[in-house]
C-alpha cells in the first residue's frame, strides 16, 4: 500500500514533469558536456535571465517565513505536531532572502531597486496564493509549498548553481542561494516526507496539499518562463 507521500508524488507527477520539461529548466540542469564556452552575447543573456529569476525568488522567499507562521496560527489543535513544524520551518527560512540580495550584488544588480520594484505577475500570483492558503483556506495545504519548492531545490539546485558558475564564470558569491538551499533541502525533504506520512491523517488535508502542489508547480513554471522571456 502506498504511503501518503508516495500518493502525493503520484498525484502531482504530471505537473512536476511539465515543469521539468520547460526548455530553460532542461538546459540549465543538464549534465555539463565538453563544448565551447558560450559567446559573450549568450553569456550576457543567461546572466540577465538568472538575475530576473533571482529578483522573483527574492520576493517569494521573503514571504515564506511569514506564510508558514501565519499557517501555524490557523492549524487545528488536533495537529499540534504540524503547527510546531510550521513554526520551526518559519524560523529556519527567515532571512534567506538576504542570501539572494548577496547573489544579486555579485551579479552587479542594484539591490536598492528591490524596495520599490515589483515581482513578475506569476511571482505576485504565487505569493498571493501562499498567503491565501495560509490565511483563508486549509492551512495544512501550506505543506504543499515546501513539497514543491524544496523538492525542486533538492533535485537540481546544486547542479544548477554549478552550471551557472560554469556558464557565466561568476564566483561562489553569485550562487549562494542555490548552493545553500541545494545542500540544506536534502535533509528538509526527508523531514517533509516523514511529516506527511505521520501527520497527514485526513483526506481533506491530503487533497489540500495536492491542490497547492499542482498550483505551485504551474506558477513556478511561469516564473521560470517569464525569466527566460525576451525583454522581461
Amino acid at each position: 500500500m502506498a504511503t501518503v507521500y508516495e500518493r502525493l508524488q503520484n498525484a502531482t507527477k504530471v505537473e512536476r514533469d511539465r515543469f521539468m520539461a520547460i526548455p530553460l529548466v532542461s538546459m540549465l540542469v543538464a549534465e555539463p558536456v565538453a563544448s565551447a564556452p558560450p559567446s559573450a552575447g549568450d553569456a550576457a543573456e543567461i546572466g540577465r535571465i538568472y538575475t530576473r529569476f533571482l529578483v522573483d525568488s527574492y520576493y517569494h522567499v521573503r514571504a515564506a517565513a511569514k506564510v508558514y507562521a501565519l499557517a501555524a496560527t490557523r492549524v487545528s489543535m488536533r495537529d499540534e505536531e504540524v503547527r510546531q513544524w510550521l513554526l520551526e520551518h518559519a524560523f529556519e527560512e527567515y532571512g534567506h532572502h538576504r542570501w539572494i540580495e548577496d547573489d544579486l550584488k555579485a551579479m552587479k544588480y542594484d539591490v536598492s531597486r528591490l524596495e520599490t520594484s515589483k515581482p513578475s505577475v506569476p511571482c505576485d500570483c504565487l505569493v498571493a496564493y501562499m498567503y491565501y492558503i495560509a490565511g483563508h483556506e486549509n492551512p495544512m495545504g501550506t505543506i504543499g509549498d515546501t513539497y514543491v519548492i524544496e523538492g525542486l531545490s533538492q533535485m537540481f539546485a546544486t547542479q544548477l548553481a554549478g552550471n551557472i558558475k560554469g556558464l557565466l564564470g561568476v564566483p561562489d558569491s553569485a550562487v549562494s542561494y542555490l548552493a545553500k538551499h541545494g545542500a540544506a533541502d536534502q535533509g528538509h525533504m526527508n523531514e517533509v516526507r516523514d511529516l506527511i506520512n505521520t501527520y497527514v491523517r485526513r483526506e481533506e488535508d491530503y487533497e489540500a496539499i495536492v491542490q497547492v502542489s499542482k498550483v505551485e508547480f504551474a506558477l513556478y513554471g511561469q516564473i521560470v518562463e517569464h525569466a527566460a522571456s525576451e525583454g522581461a
